[in-house]
C-alpha cells in the first residue's frame, strides 16, 4: 500500500522550536508536544473541540530530535485516529531513545566541536577587532546548520516511518552526523592545542606545524578508536619531548 500524502509540515516545524516553551514539572515537554500537533489535529477535526487529555502525558526527548516523534505521531493520528491510548503510549515510549541519541549527537559531540571551531577562528584572527564577532558567528553557523537540518529531516522521516521510526537511529544521517562531529571535533581540538602550545613557547615559525600535527594526531587517534587516556598521555609526552629538544 502506498504511503498517504504527507500533510504540510511547515506549521509543525515552526511550532517545534517552542517545544520547551511550555515546559512544566508535571509532564515536562508534554504540553509543548501537544502544541506542536495542533495544526494537524485541527485540520482532521474541523470545528471540534480538541481532546487535550489525549496528549496530557509525560514527554521529555532531546528538543532537536523530538521532531522524529512528532512526525511519527502525526502518522499514527492518520492511520489510527481512534486509538487514543495507544497514541499516548507510543510517543511516550519514543522519548527515552530520542533523548539519549540527541544528547550524544549534540551535547556531547556537535556542540563541543562547533565551540572548538569558533575558538580556532578566534585564534586565527587574534588581534583583529572583529575576531569575537566572527568567532561567535562561526560557532553559531556550524552548530545550527546541523541542528536545523536534523529537525526538518526528523519531521519528514517520522511521518514516513511511523511505528518503525526508532529503526532510523542506527542509520544515516544520524550515524553520519555523529561520525562527522566526532572526527571534526578531534581535528579542531588538535589544531587549537597545537596553536596554543606553539604560541606559549614563542615559537611562531612552528605554529602552523604544531597546529597541523596536533590536528592530524587527534584525528588519527579517534579514527583508530584509541582510549582518551592514551591520547592525552601521548600528547603530553610529545609536548615534553618537543620542549626538551627545542
Amino acid at each position: 500500500m502506498p504511503d498517504p500524502p504527507r500533510p504540510p509540515l511547515m506549521p509543525h516545524i515552526v511550532r517545534v522550536f517552542f517545544l520547551q516553551a511550555m515546559w512544566n514539572y508535571q509532564n515536562l515537554q508534554g504540553t509543548g508536544f501537544y502544541f506542536c500537533l495542533i495544526p494537524y489535529l485541527r485540520k482532521q477535526q474541523p470545528g471540534v473541540h480538541l481532546d487535550w487529555a489525549r496528549y496530557h502525558a509525560f514527554f521529555n526527548a532531546h528538543p532537536y530530535v523530538a521532531s522524529l516523534a512528532l512526525g511519527a505521531t502525526l502518522r499514527r493520528e492518520h492511520d489510527r485516529p481512534r486509538d487514543a491510548d495507544a497514541i499516548k503510549e507510543f510517543h511516550q515510549r519514543l522519548a527515552g531513545p530520542l533523548g539519549l541519541v540527541g544528547d550524544l549527537l549534540f551535547w556531547k559531540t556537535a556542540k563541543p566541536a562547533a565551540a572548538l571551531f569558533g575558538i580556532l577562528v578566534s585564534y586565527l584572527l587574534y588581534g583583529d577587532s572583529l575576531a569575537p564577532l566572527v568567532s561567535a558567528a562561526a560557532f553559531l553557523l556550524s552548530y545550527n546548520v546541523l541542528h536545523l537540518r536534523i529537525r526538518w529531516w526528523g519531521l519528514k522521516k517520522g511521518w514516513e516511518l511511523g511505528d518503525t521510526v526508532l529503526s532510523v537511529l542506527g542509520k544515516p544521517p544520524i550515524t553520519r552526523e555523529l561520525a562527522w562531529a566526532t572526527t571534526k571535533g578531534a581535528l579542531f581540538l588538535g589544531l587549537v592545542l597545537g596553536a596554543v602550545a606553539a604560541t606559549a613557547a614563542s615559537l611562531s615559525p612552528w605554529t602552523v606545524i604544531s597546529m597541523v600535527a596536533g590536528g592530524l594526531w587527534t584525528w588519527a587517534c579517534v579514527a583508530l578508536r584509541l582510549s582518551v587516556t592514551w591520547i592525552v598521555a601521548s600528547a603530553l609526552a610529545s609536548l615534553l619531548i618537543g620542549g626538551a629538544l627545542l
